[in-house]
């Protein structure tokens, strides 16, 4: 395995949208096999061998990602690809509202945005009320609760 770890050195290896990008490609060609069984003539025409190459497509540029030396070029291909998965979230209302750029890796409802929520993070946990974005801070440890906002008054259960 030494001579996998010195073939890496200085690649760039996987991430996010690498692994977007593998699933996308697996699956288009699972599909197009499940479906070339179903239908005869896509497994021997010519559509078959265009819907198997778009399939590939999307493997091969995962590969290519992952053994490139030019880390940069990469990481600003994650960065727009982070940035569309934002816009269709917003689309479809699924989004954090915050304002960095968080990308999905954490919980949309919990909230660190000042030193004081920080270091108060080992007892309490705040939480964003889903109707009103208001930031609430309640206790730790407390299992399942129901929190009541107290700006609108909305009610809902989140687990501390």
């Amino acid at each position: 395995m030494n001579w996998l770890r010195n073939f890496m050195y200085g690649r760039y290896g996987m991430d996010k949208l690498n692994f977007v990008l593998l699933i996308l490609g697996v699956a288009i060609n699972l599909l197009t096999s499940l479906v070339g069984r179903f239908f005869i003539w896509i497994m021997y025409g010519w559509v078959y061998t265009i819907i198997w190459l778009i399939g590939i497509l999307p493997l091969v540029f995962a590969l290519y990602r992952a053994l490139s030396r030019n880390i940069p070029a990469r990481q600003k291909e994650l960065y727009r690809y982070e940035r569309f998965e934002q816009w269709v979230k917003r689309l479809f209302g699924r989004g954090n509202n915050n304002s960095y750029g968080n990308a999905g890796y954490r919980n949309s409802s919990t909230v660190y945005t000042s030193g004081k929520e920080v270091k108060d993070r080992k007892h309490y946990k705040y939480f964003q009320c889903p109707s009103c974005r208001q930031k609430i801070r309640v206790p730790k440890g407390r299992g399942k609760i129901r929190i009541h906002c107290p700006k609108c008054g909305h009610d809902f259960e989140k687990k501390t």
